[in-house]
């Protein structure tokens, strides 16, 4: 991974944490939710953003579901 990428990564990582916080109320999406990991694609067309939900094996599958509606 480029430099170039690993600070795209860096951004959509806070944006998105900053987003799910202030902006989702969604209330199957879990109050702690991290967002672990981004990766970029080093054409920037794709970036793969990988989450933690805290709660149930249900609670995490309807946490991720929002996330997905949402996005």
């Amino acid at each position: 991974m480029s430099r170039r990428t690993e600070r795209l990564a860096s951004v959509i990582q806070q944006e998105l944490s900053a987003m799910i916080q202030r902006d989702l109320h969604d209330p199957r999406i879990p109050a702690i939710t991290s967002i672990t990991r981004v990766k970029v694609a080093e054409d920037l067309s794709v970036a793969d953003v990988y989450v933690s939900l805290m709660g149930t094996e249900g609670e995490q599958s309807a946490g991720l579901n929002a996330l997905r509606h949402s996005a």
